[in-house]
């Protein structure tokens, strides 16, 4: 079953579980991410360490940025994983028709803190999330033909600050969705290489925050290639208006990428004062087997 598994990542993105044409030439060795170092951002600086068991399952995943955290999976008998144990919280992850559909979080008392509710279309896509972020209570993505890269991803919140405050359950299951509006856009473009996350087996979606805008982001669509261009767009007097773009390139080997260079400008509401411009840059490394 294992082998199968293997082969199965080897041709294409372990995001979902059907057969497509691939985007991108064959690797010549399987590989799985094994580190990642983040200097400068885009968010923060920091490194992401990857352990696996025997069977190529990731176990541990520790991630330093100002702090530790260390988290750490079980599986069930068909290798999804059904607990992340963090050092304060945990998720337990719950399925249906092979797809994740709902996240339970449990603080150290096992009091429930928050759920994440996902939804898919008939391409077993993420179109959905329904989750408390940051304010952010809905969330979706979309998608341009057969590609399994989201091309645009849309947050809503509550247009009443009242209504976040008053607890998860009340915004999640009981805010009627015509109550909340459309306040982020981030829009995407792609290259056609393996993106480090999808070498990740099992997981149907990505299990921690990457680095994109907010720290406290998680299950997230992964995509199967790799982001190259984002634009951020922000609800400003009735329009939406671009406060934030990333512009980034990779160098590669075997399809897979070793060095990811991160230019990010920040523009001013004054379209008179140029924008704000930040470099980053990120190496990756990986665990292979021919």
């Amino acid at each position: 079953m294992k082998r199968k598994l293997l082969i199965l990542l080897a041709t294409v993105s372990m995001i979902g579980f059907s057969c497509k044409k691939i985007d991108f030439p064959l690797p010549k060795k399987l590989c799985q991410i094994k580190q990642i170092i983040r200097n400068g951002g885009p968010v923060l600086s920091g490194t992401f360490d990857y352990e696996y068991n025997n069977e190529r399952l990731l176990t541990n995943l520790t991630f330093t940025f100002g702090a530790q955290e260390i988290l750490t999976f079980e599986y069930d008998n068909h290798d999804r994983p059904i607990i992340i144990h963090g050092i304060a919280e945990t998720d337990h992850l719950f399925y249906q028709n092979n797809l994740l559909v709902r996240v339970d979080r449990f603080d150290f008392n096992n009091q429930l803190l928050e759920q994440v509710f996902l939804t898919y279309d008939n391409r077993k896509r993420l179109i959905e999330r329904k989750g408390n972020v940051m304010g952010f209570v809905l969330t979706r993505y979309e998608y341009e033909g057969h590609s399994k890269n989201p091309k645009r991803k849309l947050l809503y919140r509550p247009s009443s600050t009242a209504a976040v405050n008053s607890g998860l359950d009340n915004v999640v299951n009981q805010l009627n969705e015509q109550e909340l509006q459309l306040q982020i856009i981030y829009e995407y473009e792609y290259d056609n290489k393996i993106n480090p996350q999808a070498t990740l087996i099992g997981q149907p979606v990505s299990p921690f925050y990457f680095g994109q805008e907010f720290p406290l982001d998680r299950f997230e669509p992964i995509p199967e290639n790799n982001i190259v261009h984002q634009k951020f767009l922000t609800l400003s007097g009735g329009a939406f208006v671009r406060y934030m773009e990333y512009f980034v390139s990779y160098e590669y080997e075997n399809n897979y990428p070793v060095k990811e260079n991160h230019r990010k400008l920040s523009y001013n509401p004054d379209p008179s004062i140029p924008p704000r411009e930040n470099f980053a840059e990120a190496t990756y490394a990986y665990e292979c087997k021919n």
